[in-house]
Order: structure tokens, then sequence, then C-alpha cells
């Protein structure tokens, strides 16, 4: 009797461990997906933008014979009426599951619809049209939380990554559609392109293109606000006023709208706060805002150059000391696109063409095995 006991008891704790090993197992994160861009934007919509998504995961095993795995994007948890949108069905190789999702026809922004993943393991003989209401088919599972955060507004994740990339109140307001990150690369590759038309103007002798050049620049960095204070009083302003209501750089604290560079480094601070974001997530909206600072340098100079020559005329702009100001907006308005390669470092100082790609990135999903309970 006395060994049948010791015998239950060790059966007993082993059970136990290796329910707790099977506990802490669940939690581990299995991989990642996240959201990517075609590109395919028009500035009258958010779309192109966060339309494609792509799921990389490991160590997954193979679904039971005659079932399959498939992928779902699923509306925000306050919203469960919502659509849920199948990806397809994954394949696992080895252990791993490498599966990207093209997007529809309409290039349709994912993150401003869906803010939950979910993997279920269902008959392979029929394609589900919606998730199995049986979540014991659910196999993995991540969110992007939408928990408010202590800020005011109070903010969630998710609002700070929607601000960022799908669509924002205060661009909203001026009727300009997406996200704070896609307006900001339009206008600042728009603003190296001019510098870029300035330079060839100026080997060409237009200088009333070059002097109109630095004066559309100045719009777009300074914003249709904020812009008089930079050129010549009573001066015509041709840039396209829409796309210059919000300018990239601020000049005060109580700006509103806020200047984009600024706007985008408060929601990376958001980040950082949120409930919920990851180790990951904070690392890289860290990084992101380095990035930021090395923007509003850049511009900075580039607006010093386009106001020294928006003050003059054309028998100043002819002379060949104005193209070293020229050659020196060119040269960060470069740098803020496609960054800047520092020789006593040997390393990239990142430009928006990068930055562009690591704020998408925030809108990661860490995924786990699903344990219930969401």
């Amino acid at each position: 009797m006395i060994a049948l006991v010791v015998l239950l008891l060790a059966g007993g704790g082993l059970a136990a461990f290796l329910a707790f090993s099977r506990g802490a197992a669940s939690t581990a994160s299995v991989g990642s997906a996240f959201f990517v861009s075609s590109n395919q934007v028009n500035t009258t919509s958010n779309v192109g933008s966060n339309d494609e998504f792509q799921i990389t995961l490991n160590n997954i095993p193979a679904p039971q014979s005659g079932n399959s795995y498939y992928a779902w994007l699923l509306p925000d948890k306050n919203n469960p009426e919502g659509s849920s949108l199948l990806l397809g069905r994954l394949t696992v190789n080895n252990g791993r599951i490498n599966f990207f999702y093209k997007g529809d026809n309409q290039h349709t922004n994912l993150l401003g619809i869906t803010s939950q993943f979910l993997i279920t393991e269902e008959s392979s003989n029929v394609m589900p049209t919606i998730p199995s209401p049986d979540k014991n088919t659910w196999r993995y599972y991540a969110e992007i939380p939408q928990t408010p955060g202590a800020g005011n507004p109070p903010y969630s994740l998710l609002d700070h990554l929607r601000h960022l990339l799908a669509k924002d109140p205060d661009l909203q307001k001026v009727n300009m559609q997406g996200g704070l990150n896609v307006w900001a690369y339009r206008n600042i590759r728009q603003v190296s392109a001019w510098a870029n038309d300035a330079s060839n103007d100026w080997n060409l002798k237009n200088y009333n293109s070059v002097y109109n050049k630095a004066i559309d620049i100045l719009d777009y960095l300074d914003g249709n606000s904020e812009v008089r204070q930079d050129v010549p009083q009573g001066i015509k302003i041709p840039a396209e006023a829409t796309f210059a209501q919000i300018g990239l750089l601020q000049f005060n604290q109580l700006q509103n709208p806020p200047g984009y560079l600024n706007h985008i480094a408060l929601h990376l601070n958001g980040v950082l706060d949120s409930p919920g974001s990851t180790q990951y997530q904070r690392q890289l909206a860290t990084q992101i805002n380095t990035g930021i600072e090395n923007e509003q340098n850049w511009l900075g100079q580039v607006r010093k150059d386009a106001m020294q020559l928006a003050h003059m005329n054309n028998n100043q702009l002819a002379q060949q000391s104005t193209l070293a100001i020229i050659n020196d907006m060119v040269t960060q308005a470069t740098n803020a696109v496609q960054g800047f390669n520092n020789p006593s470092t040997g390393t990239l100082e990142e430009g928006y063409s990068q930055i562009y790609l690591q704020i998408q990135k925030l809108a990661t999903f860490d995924v786990k095995p699903y344990t219930g309970g969401q």
C-alpha cells in the first residue's frame, strides 16, 4: 500500500510537471507576422500601404491527417461583428511556415480594418469562410493591444500604429487620407526632387525656376501656415496647397497640427509607453527616434539653404558662390531620403527610405500558441 501511494504521488508530480512545462512552452513565441506595403498608393485614400502580409513561423508541427492550417486577420476586439479575412491555407515545411499574402485587387489597407491574427486547424476538404467558432481548432494567435495608455488622449498601441500607418485624425481634418508615415515620405522625397531640379536649373541659367523651387521647398518644410516667416513679403507660394497644409518641420510646441516629424516622434514615444508593446517594438521605436532626429537636422539645413535662395535676386542667384548653397541643399535633401554613410563610424545614418520601412515593422504580431481567453 505504501509503495502504491508513493507511485501515485510520483506520477501525479510528474503529470503536474508536464502540465506546467506545456503551459510554459505555450507562451513562447513561434515567430512573427507583419504588414507589408505594395506602395500602389494614391493621394485620395490610404490604399497601397499595409496591404500585404508576411507570416514567418518556426517549430510548427504538421496538422493532423485530413486537416490544414488556415491564416486569418480578424477585426478589432471591440468590433466582434466585423469581417474576418482569410489569408489562405498554410503549408508546413520542416516545421516552418513561410507565407506571403499579396492583398486584394483594391490594395486595401489591412491595418486600418484588422488588429488580430489567428491560425486555425480545420478540415482540408472544405475551405472555410470564417474561423471555426470551436476554439479547440484555434492553434496560434496574436493581437495588437487596444488597451488605452495613460496619455491624453489615452491612445492604445493600435491607435498609435494606425495614426502612423493607416489614418490620422489631424490629416483627416484637412481631407488628407493615409497615415503620417506615407505623407512624410512623400513630402521628403518631393523636397529632394525639387533640390535636384534647382541644381539642374542653375546649370541651365534658369534662375527664376531656381527661385521658385526654393519657395516650393520652404512651403513643404514649413507648411502653409508657417511659410510666410521664411519668404519675402507678398511672394506667391507656387507649391500644391493641399499637400503643404502640414509642414515637415515644427517651430513651436503649440503648433497645431504639429509638423510631420514631431508628430511621428510623439507616436513613437506613445509606442514606448503603450500597454502591451513588445520589447521588439520598443527597441525599434527607439531606433526610429534617432533617425527622426537626423531628419530634423538634415531638413533644417535644407531650410536654411532654401531661405538664402528665397531672398536673392537673379543676379545674386547667378553668382558662382550660390552654387555652393544649392549643392549643400541637394546633399542635405539626399541624406534625408537615402541616409548618410558616416565615414567616422562606418555606419549608415538612416534616411527616410529606411525609416519608412521601419515604422511599418512596428505593426508586427508576436505569434504564440493559442491558450484560450483571448
